[in-house]
C-alpha cells in the first residue's frame, strides 16, 4: 500500500507519465495542513495578567495528519482507490506503447496520408484517456475534500482549547521553527484529542457529476 505524508506533497500516486493524474491526499494534505496553520498561528487564548509573557506552542501539522486515527482512516480509504487508478493507468501505459510500437514499425509500408491518420489517431485515445484520467482524479479529490475539511476543524477546535487552557498566545507549525522547546511542542497532545474527538472519518462516494 502507498504511503507518503499524509498532508505534504491526500492524491501524487499516479505520476508514472504526462498524462496521468496527479493526486496527492499529500498534496490536498498540504493544503489543508497550511490553512489549520494559518486558523490557528494566531489564535489569542483568554485573558492574560499585563505581568505575563507572550507565550508560544508549536505542533507538527503533518504528524498530526499522518499519525491521528482519522488521519489513518482517511488513507485507509484513499490507497484502495488510488491503487485501482494507478493500475488501470499503467495498463492504458501499455496499450498505448504497443500501439505507438506497432505503428512505428509499419511507418515505411504506410503512406504519408494512413500515417497522418494512424497517428492521429494514436494521439486522440491519448488526449482521451488523459481526459478521463483528470475527470477520475477529480472525483476522487471531490470526496476526500469533505472529509480532510471534517479533521480541519477538528484540530483548528481541539489547539484552541489547548491554548485557552494553557494560556498560549499563538499556536505556529512546527515545520517554520528554527528552534522550538520541546516543552512547547503539543503535537502529542494534539494527537491524543483528535483521537478522542474524531476517531474515524467516512469518505463518501462520489459520481462524476457531483465531483464537477
Amino acid at each position: 500500500m502507498l504511503r507518503m505524508c499524509f498532508l505534504w506533497g491526500i492524491l501524487m500516486k499516479l505520476d508514472i507519465i504526462k498524462f496521468r493524474p496527479h493526486f496527492s491526499p499529500e498534496n490536498a494534505i498540504a493544503i489543508a495542513a497550511a490553512a489549520v496553520s494559518v486558523l490557528a498561528a494566531f489564535y489569542v487564548a483568554g485573558h492574560r495578567s499585563s505581568a505575563s509573557r507572550p507565550s508560544v506552542a508549536f505542533v507538527d501539522f503533518a504528524a498530526v495528519m499522518e499519525q491521528s486515527d482519522a488521519g489513518k482512516s482517511i488513507h485507509k480509504q484513499l490507497d484502495p482507490r488510488e491503487q485501482t487508478l494507478q493500475n488501470e493507468a499503467q495498463a492504458k501505459i501499455k496499450e498505448l506503447q504497443r500501439e505507438q510500437d506497432e505503428l512505428n514499425k509499419r511507418r515505411n509500408s504506410l503512406s504519408a496520408e494512413k500515417l497522418s491518420e494512424s497517428t492521429a489517431a494514436l494521439q486522440k485515445k491519448l488526449a482521451d484517456w488523459n481526459a478521463e484520467a483528470q475527470k477520475r482524479d477529480a472525483v476522487l479529490k471531490a470526496a476526500a475534500n469533505p472529509a480532510i475539511q471534517k479533521m480541519q476543524q477538528t484540530l483548528r477546535e481541539q489547539l484552541a482549547n489547548i491554548a485557552s487552557e494553557n494560556r498560549f498566545t499563538a499556536i505556529l507549525p512546527l515545520q517554520d521553527a528554527f528552534y522550538a522547546d520541546k516543552e512547547l511542542d503539543v503535537t502529542s497532545e494534539a494527537i491524543r484529542r483528535m483521537n478522542e474527538q474524531l476517531p474515524k472519518v467516512e469518505i463518501q462516494p462520489q459520481d462524476e457529476k457531483e465531483a464537477k
